[in-house]
């Protein structure tokens, strides 16, 4: 059986976010080191990195349809040595991942399966002292998308 359509759009965002690299046109290399909901610490070896996390989800029923607005949160992690254009570049190429990516067949998938996609916010950079000196910048996106009523299976 196929995957629930919230569990593709899951999928494809992350193979989205992979494609972030400065061959494929963006300025950071955070495509690298993409996590789904990262429980452990994070390792001088994973910086820059990507933990993606599904938040809430709000449901709007209209008819045969069912509406969705899923929170993503993407949490981007920098070394402490990270200057503030580095972080700003990595919230730009975030931003443009998740929205329009350049490369054409990273867009296919994720577009079809969603109505639109929406930034809500963007945290200040907050850099703490662990084992070793590390940045972490918040973004929150709320993606939109529909099924039939009580299918979460298929989509219009």
């Amino acid at each position: 059986m196929a995957d629930s359509i919230r569990q593709q759009i899951f999928d494809a965002l992350i193979l989205r976010l992979r494609t972030i690299s400065v061959a494929n046109n963006y300025k950071t290399v955070l495509g690298s080191n993409v996590y789904e909901h990262k429980t452990t610490a994070w390792e001088a070896s994973q910086l820059p990195g990507l933990d993606v996390q599904e938040g809430d989800e709000a449901v709007n029923s209209q008819g045969e349809w069912h509406f969705f607005t899923l929170t993503i949160e993407i949490n981007i992690a920098v070394s402490g040595t990270a200057s503030q254009q580095d972080v700003r570049k990595a919230i730009a190429d975030v931003t443009q991942g998740v929205g329009k990516p350049p490369s054409p067949a990273a867009n296919v998938k994720f577009s079809s399966l969603i109505d639109r996609v929406v930034p809500v916010s963007i945290s200040q950079p907050d850099f703490e002292q662990k084992d070793n000196l590390f940045g972490n910048i918040q973004m929150i996106f709320n993606v939109f998308y529909k099924t039939l009523a009580f299918d979460p299976y298929l989509q219009p």
